[in-house]
């Protein structure tokens, strides 16, 4: 036998250490089953995939060649340093520590050690390969210009981990680039990312960097993901958004500028908030049916909303804080569940579309508005609670507005026991005084959370 694939079949109990002595076994499948145990020695197969399963111990000199998957396991101690020609390396999400041995120069192709306890820095010899994957480790490392200009390297991906210094110019055909996380990455993303017209997937989150996202960067003709946000000092203006690119994620950033978006563009999640964002929303939003969730809150927006009558996939929209104004019309989707569009200038009658289904569990915050007419009868007839607060969202002012009632509670009654008691010789003259200045106090902190 040379094959044997039983991946994906509910099988429990341990791996027979006999099955180590099929020395004329080439592939062994087990990949998303119930398997536990530790592994047993294996040396002369050219793909092992087990994936997926239970398997805890340490992990033995398995391989001379081939495909090693041990991902997703309860795996602990350390990458065995006897690993030869392996051509891919893939033992993410498990507990495996230590550092990055130098035999994993050996692997040629993708070495992913993401999700794992793996500390040290990235061999300098660990080149050349295709994919290097290692988020959310402990991998300490400064990005080297020789890494960067590798030419058979296509995915890049150190998220999470404790990256330092700056990007230095990026020459490979890279395809996926994720940095940031725990990064201490300084300095600018580097122009050169406009000449990877290979990219499909570019996540620059929550670093240092500084200056602004490359123009071409959101138009690239492969591009399906751009997340670049919680980057405080990245600033300039949002790059015009075209092409295939699905998924554009820029919020918590300083950009500014107005929105550029291709009338052609297919997007399906648009999130800009908490930017300084001016200008009016494009008409052709309107148009845009894939869009699942539209967040532009909390920038410098103005004008009149498209209609979303048409967007019969949106599920959330998010308006509030800008300077927006003109008719509220709520978009024909069944799966429409969250709208918060407060501290506007909307002042018209809310509109809805025909088709427009909504239910008790839909979340509407309107407040900081004019609206022109009261609320819908569709809103009491289908029981929506238009001041809601989603606990996801609101959590500390609920943890706010439950501590205010309960100190103008208790000023209250303390009132209350120091009016019944006059003749209580240490009633202290000044204490009605205190408390009306607590009881005033916690209105104010009431009609901070109902904003």
């Amino acid at each position: 036998m040379t094959q044997l694939n039983l991946g994906q079949n509910s099988i429990s109990g341990a791996v027979l250490p006999e099955i180590g002595m099929m020395t004329a076994l080439l592939y062994l499948l087990l990949q998303q089953n119930r398997l536990s145990g530790t592994l047993p020695y294996i040396s002369t197969t050219s793909g092992l995939q087990m994936s997926a399963n239970r398997f805890s111990g340490t992990i033995p000199s398995m391989m001379n060649s081939g495909y090693l998957d041990l991902s997703t396991n309860l795996l602990s101690g350390t990458v065995p340093g006897g690993l030869l020609a392996l051509s891919t390396l893939i033992l993410g999400i498990n507990s495996i520590s230590g550092t990055m041995p130098a035999s994993l120069a050996n692997v040629s192709e993708v070495v992913d050690l993401g999700s794992t306890r793996i500390s040290g820095t990235i061999p300098d010899d660990l080149l050349p390969i295709s994919s290097l994957i290692l988020d959310h480790s402990r991998i300490s490392v400064t990005i080297q210009p020789a890494l960067t200009a590798v030419v058979t390297l296509q995915v890049l991906t150190l998220f999470g981990t404790w990256i330092s210094g700056t990007v230095p110019p990026i020459t490979a055909p890279l395809e996926t680039l994720g940095l940031g996380g725990h990064s201490r990455l300084s300095g600018t993303i580097p122009s050169h990312v406009n000449a990877l017209t290979g990219l499909t997937c570019v996540t620059i989150q929550r670093t240092s960097l500084s200056g602004t996202v490359p123009r071409r960067l959101a138009s690239m003709p492969r591009l399906f993901f751009l997340l670049v946000s919680s980057n405080r000092a990245l600033s300039g203006t949002l790059p015009p958004i075209s092409g295939p690119v699905t998924i554009v994620s820029a919020s918590h950033n300083r950009m500014s500028g107005t929105l550029e978006i291709a009338p052609s563009c297919n997007l399906s999640e648009f999130k800009i908030s908490k930017n300084l964002v001016s200008g009016s929303l494009p008409a052709h939003i309107s148009h845009m049916t894939s869009l699942t969730i539209f967040d532009v809150h909390s920038n410098r927006i103005s004008g009149s909303l498209p209609s979303f009558t048409r967007l019969v996939n949106l599920s959330q929209l998010f308006l509030f804080g800008n300077y927006i104004g003109g008719r509220l019309t709520l978009p024909a989707s069944a799966n429409f569940s969250a709208l918060f569009v407060q501290s506007n200038r909307l002042s018209c009658k809310i509109g809805i579309g025909e088709h427009t289904q909504v239910s008790a569990a839909t979340n509407f915050v309107l407040p900081g508005n004019a609206f022109s007419a009261s609320i819908p009868s569709w809103a009491a007839t289908k029981q929506v609670t238009f001041l809601y607060f989603i606990s996801v969202w609101h959590t500390w002012q609920l943890s706010i507005l439950a501590v205010c009632v309960g100190l103008a509670l208790l000023a209250g009654m303390l009132l209350a026991v120091h009016r019944d008691r006059p003749e209580d010789p240490v009633l202290d003259p000044g204490a009605e005084v205190h408390t009306i200045v607590i009881q005033t106090w916690c209105a104010k902190m009431l009609a901070l959370c109902s904003i």
